[in-house]
């Protein structure tokens, strides 16, 4: 490929991310697609256009993106916590479990994937374990809003109220 090419598909995929920050996803997901007919299967640009996706509320076309990315480049462990949120927004429990323990095996200290583990083992019915998860994502991350309210809700339903508060 061109050095030109490649500069501009690197530039489309700055403003790509730049309008995905600021919310403006139409945008963003137009600059991935125009990045993606100047390189074709660019998992960076497969990876963001899957989010786009996503945030359009397509998640069936998130997961295929966000799959063909991993697909070249496997072993990236945010697009495997990205496609674990797609998974769980459908249900998809088992995958959804599947691909958060593989981003966690990549990065362990990546506090959300602990927590979105736990919500996948709550919606499984395996509370010991969603506990595991929400406790060690409060470990990594104390100020997780969501790992603490998730872990307060569990023992609230298991009556343990002294821990929940």
């Amino acid at each position: 490929m061109p050095s030109v090419q490649i500069e501009r598909v690197h530039r489309l995929m700055t403003e790509a991310a730049a309008f995905y920050n600021r919310n403006d996803i139409d945008r963003a997901y137009r600059s991935c697609c125009a990045a993606l007919a100047l390189k074709e299967d660019y998992p960076p640009a497969l990876h963001l256009r899957g989010l786009c996706e996503w945030r359009r509320g397509d998640p069936a076309l998130s997961a295929a993106s966000i799959g063909r990315a991993l697909e070249l480049h496997p072993g990236d462990a945010r697009m495997l916590h990205d496609l674990g949120c797609v998974y769980s927004a459908r249900g998809m429990w088992q995958a959804a479990a599947k691909t958060y323990l593989g981003a966690i095996a990549l990065q362990p200290e990546h506090a959300a994937s602990h927590v979105n583990l736990g919500s996948v083992y709550e919606n499984l019915g395996e509370r010991n374990a969603a506990e595991r998860a929400y406790l060690r994502g409060l470990q990594l991350d104390s100020r997780s809003v969501v790992a603490a309210g998730n872990l307060a809700a569990l023992y609230e339903q298991d009556n343990r109220l002294e821990e929940a508060e």
